[in-house]
């Protein structure tokens, strides 16, 4: 019985000291969660988890701009961005999933003159940033 008490007592102690761990989440810019990790909210100082707590967390790094024109388009379209390399991956996909193109980023300009009017997403990653845009194709 005794032996029961202590493993009781030792799990209870442990399950208090890393029960106040939470996840914590990094944002981009644009509102796009790019970071999870487990944060500790006792081993913060007083005012550090306070700012947890009350702010919503900004990554002070990522692309400051990123526009899609023209959007809709009948086939030529540049993706315009600050702050992101130029062999960052692009990836345009059909709405079944199907890909349409697979390139890095270069200068920007993209042609869908081949591909049927419709809706196409377009996605910009590099490292741990990601961001999908929805892109109209008409045919006029």
């Amino acid at each position: 019985m005794k032996k029961l008490c202590l493993f009781l007592l030792a799990f209870c102690w442990l399950h208090t000291i890393y029960g106040q761990n939470e996840i914590c989440y990094t944002y981009d810019a644009a509102g796009n969660r790019i970071k999870r990790e487990l944060c500790c909210t006792n081993c913060l100082s007083g005012s550090q988890a306070e700012d947890r707590q009350q702010a919503p967390a900004v990554a002070a790094s990522g692309p400051d701009k990123l526009k899609l024109i023209p959007n809709p388009t009948t086939g030529m379209f540049k993706l315009e961005t600050e702050g992101i390399p130029a062999d960052a991956q692009v990836v345009i996909l059909d709405m079944a999933g199907k890909m349409c193109a697979r390139r890095q980023l270069g200068d920007g300009q993209f042609d869908l003159s081949a591909y049927p009017p419709g809706t196409y997403l377009v996605s910009l990653q590099y490292g741990d940033f990601r961001k999908s845009f929805i892109l109209e194709k008409s045919s006029r």
